[in-house]
């Protein structure tokens, strides 16, 4: 008797109700981002693009953008009634403030590295993200620091910046941060090596009458 087989085994499960390992129980009408890559979910950033269609790349670019610009990130930072505007973190070398990054003289396929240090120069907390450098040199440097979250009045913050130059050829770009008061560009200038030349004589006089010749010499000096 009961519910089980003969001598007490259990009953036999009808096939049609074993579970299959092959089958999809749940399938979303519409392929998400989470299921991307690259840019938008961690591998090719090609494939993922592609395959969305021209109306998607353009909310995607406009959210970019969006995201960029620090719409639902920036907030006013008002202290004793007064808005703060300025430069929210002032970047310094070797304890002296500094308005440009600046790799000077350097050669392609060298590696030069700084240390630039990070001040809260604004009225309260503050924090910031580092946003990506310009595509066009982008490639060159790696830019690493240990983020301390919340960053109160005259508190500092330590990045370190790798520059690897491929090309002979000046950089002027910026290092951009997205701080909660506001966007600021750090200036970044990286400069070949150049010669500067200067002459001891600044007038050269030929005493010579028509059908004569005379050598005069001249002394270059460089400080490259």
């Amino acid at each position: 008797g009961g519910e089980g087989g003969e001598g007490g085994e259990p009953a036999e499960v009808p096939e049609a109700a074993k579970p299959r390992l092959d089958e999809t129980h749940a399938v979303p009408e519409f392929t998400g981002l989470w299921s991307a890559e690259g840019q938008l979910g961690g591998g090719s950033p090609k494939k993922a693009w592609n395959n969305l269609s021209k109306l998607e790349q353009r909310y995607m670019e406009e959210a970019l953008a969006r995201k960029k610009a620090g719409h639902g990130w920036i907030e006013k930072q008002v202290v004793g009634g007064r808005e703060f505007k300025g430069t929210a973190f002032v970047p310094s070398e070797k304890g002296r403030d500094v308005t440009a990054i600046v790799f000077k003289d350097f050669e392609p396929g060298k590696v030069y590295k700084r240390k630039v240090t990070l001040t809260n120069a604004s009225l309260a907390f503050n924090t910031f993200k580092l946003l990506d450098l310009p595509d066009t040199v982008k490639d060159f440097f790696e830019i690493s620091y240990t983020h301390p979250g919340a960053m109160s009045p005259g508190m500092m913050c330590d990045m370190h910046i790798r520059f690897e130059p491929k090309v002979n050829e000046d950089i002027t770009e910026h290092i951009p941060l997205l701080c909660k008061t506001g966007p600021q560009n750090i200036p970044l200038r990286c400069l070949t090596k150049k010669a500067d030349v200067t002459a001891k004589a600044t007038d050269l006089e030929f005493d010579v009458i028509m059908g004569e010749s005379q050598t005069i010499q001249l002394v270059l000096s460089t400080t490259a």
